[in-house]
């Protein structure tokens, strides 16, 4: 269900947004709400599966589409209760959310269940479903936890623990009407198990990338470099930029070194696919280098322009030097060469004019 939120609706989300985001902030920063770096899930688990080496990962089967509409508004009204700490709700609060949602509920074409994927207080409100539960698990020494929507990821310190917040979790997801998608559930220990979340795969002591990831990545890059619609070179070698460092950037602060030089051979063959098929010249390694096309590799490493770019840069600067160079000196000695015939000529007439005199 997409659905996207006007005025005043777009207005309510930001006051919402605006009234929770500081209060998430403080209360529960490893539950996705004002954001993460990039670099914060990798972290999070290198932090914490020492001391906690047991993980749970769940996800809530079909999310936003199960979401009761009773149930989120009184999580919402629980949710910033607790958040604040107080024995009851704050009256103002509830007298402004009220009416908002409302309208919000409303407006949608499902009744009791189901929220929009794209609605701005769909995304603001949904993290409330469980904010109880976690400033309640926050409390226990025994765990740690990481949410990105629907991806829970909880850390223990032993395998009875794990298996406790797991049955804690069930129990409090049926209580406002989800369900654990068992089909993706991974529970186990880091050293022994692997665990996909969120993108990475954790496995053996390392993090890297995901599997359908990788092959997402891929077949994102073969798209852009199967349509021939691109006439400008350089808008196609931008469009392929831009998939290679949102996907470089996210993914740089895992053990990705040996993995991204694959995948940059990837990119260059279907990059050179592309140039066969509009009928162009296929370039070397060193011509897409020159082109501007960045690579994998280079992001890990921190390197902002391609290697070559800047000494390629400096030989065609040279090289325009010396041509305009070479350009003076022929215009001086053109300029000479004149100097010299005006001379002569002016010395011829002076001479005519002496002996008519």
């Amino acid at each position: 269900m997409v659905f996207g939120d006007g005025y005043p609706l777009k207005a309510g989300a930001d006051w919402l947004r605006n009234t929770l985001k500081p209060l998430m902030a403080k209360r529960l920063p490893n539950v996705y709400y004002a954001g993460f770096t990039q670099n914060y899930i990798p972290e999070f688990v290198k932090k914490h599966k020492i001391t906690h080496p047991y993980f749970l990962k769940i996800d809530i089967q079909k999310f936003y589409p199960s979401v009761s509409h009773h149930a989120l508004y009184v999580q919402t009204l629980l949710s910033y209760k607790c958040l604040l700490g107080v024995a009851s709700v704050p009256k103002g609060f509830k007298q402004k959310l009220s009416p908002l949602y409302m309208e919000f509920i409303a407006q949608l074409p499902i009744v009791d269940y189901g929220l929009p994927l794209n609605s701005s207080i769909s995304k603001t409100l949904a993290p409330m479903l469980y904010v109880p539960f976690f400033l309640e698990l926050k409390k226990q020494n025994e765990y740690k936890f990481l949410v990105f929507v629907d991806d829970i990821l909880i850390l223990s310190k032993n395998k009875k623990a794990s298996t406790q917040a797991y049955y804690n979790m069930y129990n409090y997801l049926r209580a406002v009407d989800l369900h654990i998608n068992i089909n993706k559930l991974q529970q186990g220990r880091f050293q022994a198990a692997v665990l996909d979340y969120c993108g990475w795969h954790f496995a053996g002591g390392y993090c890297t990338i995901s599997t359908p990831k990788i092959m997402a990545f891929k077949d994102k890059i073969a798209s852009i470099c199967q349509n021939k619609t691109f006439l400008d070179t350089r808008l196609f070698i931008k469009k392929c930029n831009n998939a290679i460092h949102g996907f470089g950037h996210y993914y740089k602060y895992g053990n990705v070194s040996g993995l991204f030089e694959k995948l940059d051979a990837n990119i260059r063959a279907n990059v050179k696919g592309w140039y066969k098929r509009v009928g162009r010249k296929i370039p070397t390694n060193i011509d897409l280098v020159e082109s501007g096309l960045q690579s994998l590799t280079n992001i890990k490493k921190g390197i902002k322009r391609p290697i070559s770019s800047s000494s390629t840069f400096h030989k065609q600067l040279q090289e325009k030097l010396k041509i305009e160079k070479h350009k003076t000196e022929l215009l001086f000695q053109y300029l000479e060469s004149m100097h010299n015939q005006n001379k002569t000529i002016i010395s011829l007439l002076e001479r005519i004019d002496k002996h008519f005199v």
